[in-house]
């Protein structure tokens, strides 16, 4: 993970909470998975054991086994999931994969990194035809305008009923 990313440490946890020795599990994961600090160090902070600590954060170990591995995947994500929709690919026509795996879920799959990689692009995730876009826009101008020439002919239609004189009201 980055270390320029690296949230502030921040020492003065709340005295109460060290002296008890409550771990703040979200704090500690930053701690941890942001600024790299060892178990040690976040159990210090917190009035804790290391194993206290350890123990907290178990449920995000496998996720985080590998933080290089994280920067490399954060620094080229269109390329990682380029290479994963081609092995996706591949699998769909190993007859040793499918066999394992339905064809339906391989496709599925590769849709899904396919939908995922136009996003990291800024693609559109639809198959949608300019074509079509532009007709559309199109008619609804000439819609609008349509509308814009029936109000400008209504209102010069409308009648002028204000009278000619001030004697005219009187009567």
């Amino acid at each position: 993970m980055d270390t320029d990313e690296s949230v502030p440490v921040d020492t003065n946890f709340d005295a109460q909470a060290k002296a008890r020795g409550k771990l703040d599990v979200a704090k500690a994961f930053m701690l941890r998975y942001k600024s790299r600090l060892s178990l040690s160090d976040i159990g210090k902070m917190f009035g804790c054991t290391r194993q206290a600590v350890h123990k907290a954060l178990e449920p995000f170990q496998e996720l985080f086994a590998n933080p290089d591995a994280i920067d490399a995947y954060k620094s080229d994500k269109a390329g990682v999931l380029e290479a994963l929709e081609f092995n996706l690919a591949l699998d769909m026509v190993d007859s040793a994969r499918r066999k394992a795996a339905s064809l339906n879920n391989t496709a599925y799959a590769f849709q899904q990194v396919n939908k995922a990689l136009h996003l990291e692009r800024g693609e559109s995730t639809d198959n949608v035809g300019i074509h079509g876009v532009v007709s559309d826009l199109q008619r609804r101008k000439d819609e609008l305008l349509s509308r814009a020439a029936e109000y400008e002919q209504s209102e010069q239609d409308t009648i002028d009923i204000t009278p000619d004189s001030p004697s005219d009201t009187a009567e």
